[in-house]
């Protein structure tokens, strides 16, 4: 793909609430970004799932592209990678999704699209002991070359990301999906953890790269985390809690999920609806990475 098909595919790729199932409607009807950019608003229309709104800002966006073109030397520079399904190294667990994102904007060293990937997730505000064993989860995994997939929040998250850069055996590790763009890191005080991880690994999001977070893109991000996994672990939750979100997503997604045998009221309901159990210590640890290493 040239560089100004590329901007058109990003253009088109950013207009909000396209998703993935949208752009692929789009795709199978006019084939390429260029034709879309320049079909009438009254026949975008007539593809599934584009309704009135999506259809004017399709039309809007027609105007973006020369910004868009300069602005991916400017990433490029940032040491920013656009990948979109046509690239090898769209990872390919996520191009299976029906819903996948037409583009990821990837920071730090990322070459190996087909990686044995677990989610470790949970609670901001883990109880007592429990990020200290998510450390050793994720360092379990980790030094058995498993790549452990979270989303850079506090708590469960940045214990996981830590265990796994502590517990490395190859290449990486961990890696982050992000609810804002790659070039701001939510939250700030963890730039340090996240250029950490960009040193031997990279993070991700489907959101353009200046983009702050909100709570639908914080939300979103969790369908990511769970589709480039091959199962998700959800450490602790509360009920209501984000990582129901992902253990909901991981279902519609067909992949397996797992907790621990913590009190959360999240984690009561996963047991609830027959999610498998694990118990917080080391025989726990060793009994779901054999269960996990499977899939």
């Amino acid at each position: 793909m040239n560089s100004k098909a590329r901007a058109e595919w990003v253009t088109l790729a950013l207009v909000p609430h396209i998703g993935g199932k949208v752009f692929r409607n789009l795709l199978d009807a006019y084939q390429t970004p260029k034709a879309i950019l320049a079909t009438s608003y009254d026949d975008l229309r007539k593809v599934v799932g584009v309704g009135p709104k999506i259809a004017a800002e399709i039309k809007n966006a027609e105007g973006y592209v020369e910004g868009v073109f300069k602005k991916l030397s400017l990433w490029e520079r940032d040491g920013i990678q656009i990948l979109t399904w046509e690239d090898a190294l769209y990872p390919t667990l996520l191009k299976q999704l029906d819903d996948a994102p037409p583009i990821l904007f990837a920071r730090g060293q990322w070459t190996n699209p087909t990686l044995k990937t677990v989610a470790i997730v949970g609670t901001r505000e883990p109880s007592d002991g429990v990020a200290e064993f998510t450390h050793q989860l994720a360092y379990h995994f980790a030094s058995h070359g498993w790549t452990v997939v979270s989303g850079l929040a506090k708590g469960i998250d940045c214990a996981a990301h830590v265990g796994a850069l502590e517990g490395q055996l190859g290449d990486y590790p961990t890696i982050a999906f992000l609810g804002n763009g790659v070039s701001r890191i939510y939250p700030s005080e963890h730039t340090q953890l996240a250029n950490r991880i960009m040193q031997r690994s990279a993070i991700f999001s489907e959101i353009a790269p200046h983009k702050l977070p909100s709570t639908p893109s914080l939300v979103a991000r969790n369908r990511l985390i769970t589709g480039f996994s091959r199962a998700v672990i959800i450490v602790e939750s509360g009920d209501p809690g984000g990582a129901l979100h992902a253990a909901r997503f991981a279902r519609t997604q067909l992949r397996p999920v797992f907790t621990i045998d913590y009190s959360a009221a999240g984690n009561q309901r996963l047991r609830e609806e027959n999610c498998q159990s694990f118990s917080a210590d080391l025989e726990g640890i060793y009994s779901l990475y054999e269960t996990v290493a499977q899939y």
